[in-house]
């Protein structure tokens, strides 16, 4: 479990790792009423299901500054998932007639990265420790 800004919107999600190798974002939401107690829900904003298991989840700078999300997976590897929610409610919804946004292929939100070909060893753990 993390809790951390991962979209650069500064307001902190919660992230949640399970053991059947999905990751979940969530944010919180107040209640749309004026009332002065602390009310709301917790809004899942993406699941991202990952080829092995969940280590660690980490949040790194990346190359230009934006916050990275990281989960290790077992044999030194790890994943970088894109928190790409916000441009997925930017972009304009498939339409089904040939226009560009039904021809362009769906995006890729799970990066997966071995840190070497020679290590792919199931049974060695991999943590990542954010910067």
């Amino acid at each position: 479990m993390l809790i951390d800004d991962i979209d650069g919107d500064g307001k902190n999600e919660l992230v949640i790792g399970y053991t059947d190798r999905v990751v979940r974002a969530f944010r919180w939401e107040d209640s749309p009423e004026g009332s002065d107690s602390l009310s709301g829900q917790l809004v899942l904003l993406k699941k991202w299901l990952l080829e092995g298991q969940v280590d660690s989840l980490s949040v790194n700078s990346g190359a230009d500054g934006s916050p990275q999300m990281m989960v290790s997976q077992p044999g030194c590897g790890y994943a970088v998932l894109l928190c790409n929610w916000n441009q997925e409610q930017q972009s304009p919804r498939e339409t089904g007639d040939g226009s560009a946004s039904s021809r362009e292929g769906p995006v890729r939100d799970v990066v997966h990265h071995q840190t070497s070909g020679r290590i792919h060893n199931k049974n060695v753990s991999t943590h990542l420790i954010g910067t």
